[in-house]
């Protein structure tokens, strides 16, 4: 495995990121907000807290701070997991924490 920086390698994952986040989007304002639905996982606990804060408080939060943040935890909490996982077993879990 290469650690070079390839710009073209670079530059399509971050295209298809935009497109997934684009798609990702939509469904939530077309789907998910018309049914009155909460999808699984960060973007679902993300529209219930806007949803929360909206409806007791009066206060409209934006998705994204609060996407992000969820998301910044929850990726700590995989790294860290995954450091006691090796600690007790000597090897990697996931294909995923290779990259810590």
């Amino acid at each position: 495995m290469s650690s070079r920086f390839n710009l073209k390698s670079e530059l399509k994952i971050l295209a298809f990121g935009l497109l997934g986040s684009f798609i990702m989007a939509v469904n939530i304002k077309s789907f998910v907000h018309t049914g009155g639905l909460y999808p699984g996982g960060f973007n679902g606990v993300t529209l219930l807290i806007q949803t929360i804060f909206d409806r007791f408080f009066g206060i409209a939060l934006p998705f994204s701070p609060i996407s992000l943040a969820l998301n910044a935890v929850g990726h700590e909490f995989h790294v860290e997991i995954e450091k006691i996982y090796r600690e007790q077993h000597g090897k990697h879990r996931c294909a995923a924490a290779e990259h810590h």
